[in-house]
């Protein structure tokens, strides 16, 4: 059994609920530095641990119009972050909305694409 599905589809940014979120993408990284000597005897590499990350993406159905939030006045903006994993289940961290892409597909409604950098100390939690 997955332990996420995508049956809620709630992405909230700077307490802004993103409409009609269809998925959502989270990634987490983390920087690793070579220790080793040059030279070492046994030929294989040591890390040390560095820095960590998180980038994030969601799409969804709409258009950037009327009825909706001002989507382009939030690029830039750094605020907190709420990827929805049930009703009351999320990852939680500050983030900055990096862009928004609308796309007009023939036929179809328009599509909505947001990322996401990760932007504080405190990193990423799970509530």
């Amino acid at each position: 059994m997955a332990i996420y599905h995508g049956k809620l589809g709630i992405v909230e940014f700077d307490t802004t609920a993103l409409f009609a979120i269809q998925n959502w993408n989270l990634s987490e990284t983390a920087e690793t530095f070579v220790t080793t000597a040059k030279g070492s005897a046994t030929g294989w590499n040591t890390h040390d641990d560095g820095l960590t990350d998180f980038t994030a993406s969601a799409e969804g159905f709409g258009e950037i119009g009327d009825t909706q939030p001002d989507y382009p006045a939030l690029i830039g903006k750094s605020a907190v972050l709420q990827l929805y994993v049930d009703a009351t289940k999320h990852f939680l961290g500050t983030a900055i909305l990096t862009g928004i892409t609308e796309t007009a597909v023939v036929g179809e409604g328009g599509k909505l694409s947001y990322e996401f950098v990760g932007n504080d100390a405190d990193g990423l939690s799970f509530a």
